[in-house]
């Protein structure tokens, strides 16, 4: 016990508690939650509590901090597209944010695009989806893992589930992935997102309705996570 951090320290308490929770929605809610979610929170959590609490030393708390937040890179051979949509019930469209990196942390492309106003958050989800896994069809890139922060459109996906709240653009997403045979979907919290989350809100400053960056804009970079920057 005593090589270990205080974060390592503190983490199986949080996990009690996450698990707890998440006990007690599949109880009383009837809400299923992923175990891999447990497990995202509660390490968020020890990061959160000794953000608030700065009892430890800048580099004991980096040790587990670090991986909770940062991008990791795809198998070796892949590339891993970073999505995000924005959706605002009051405005007059919907917005999807996208980062394209290879498996050594290069940057490829990044951008945003906005799409026609959709109904509830999940369906912009869904199609901002839609939008960013035709274009990684266009561009000829096959080997794609792509990563949200989604978890309900990531298990609607992956599990093969009905959703009659995405009518057909679950169908259509799934045709287009039947065109990737070697992609995958895996959903990430949200600071790993955060570059593709910044990108989507772009569509609210500009009057454009797309914009492509061949190379990381300067407000963009510090958010890739060193090494990984460009």
């Amino acid at each position: 016990m005593q090589s270990l951090t205080e974060e390592k320290r503190f983490l199986p308490m949080w996990m009690s508690w996450m698990i707890w929770k998440s006990r007690n929605d599949f109880l009383f809610a009837h809400r299923n939650v992923h175990p891999q979610n447990d497990v995202e929170k509660g390490v968020q959590a020890v990061a959160e509590w000794f953000i608030a609490n700065p009892s430890t030393t800048i580099q004991e708390r980096r040790i587990c901090v670090t991986p909770t937040s940062c991008w990791e890179p795809p198998s070796s051979g892949w590339l891993k597209c970073n999505f995000d949509s924005t959706y605002r019930s009051s405005a007059s469209c919907m917005g999807v944010g996208w980062i394209i990196r290879d498996d050594k942390g290069q940057y490829i492309e990044s951008g945003w695009a906005k799409l026609p106003q959709v109904d509830t958050p999940l369906q912009a989800e869904a199609n901002g989806f839609l939008y960013v896994v035709q274009r990684i069809w266009s561009k000829g890139m096959r080997n794609v893992w792509f990563e949200g922060d989604s978890l309900q459109l990531t298990n609607v996906i992956n599990k093969w589930e009905e959703n009659t709240e995405l009518g057909n653009i679950l169908i259509d997403i799934r045709h287009w992935i039947s065109l990737l045979p070697l992609c995958s979907l895996a959903q990430v919290n949200r600071e790993k997102n955060q570059a593709a989350d910044l990108l989507s809100k772009c569509i609210y400053d500009s009057v454009d309705f797309f914009m492509l960056y061949a190379s990381p804009p300067q407000w963009l970079v510090k958010y890739l996570y060193a090494p990984f920057t460009i």
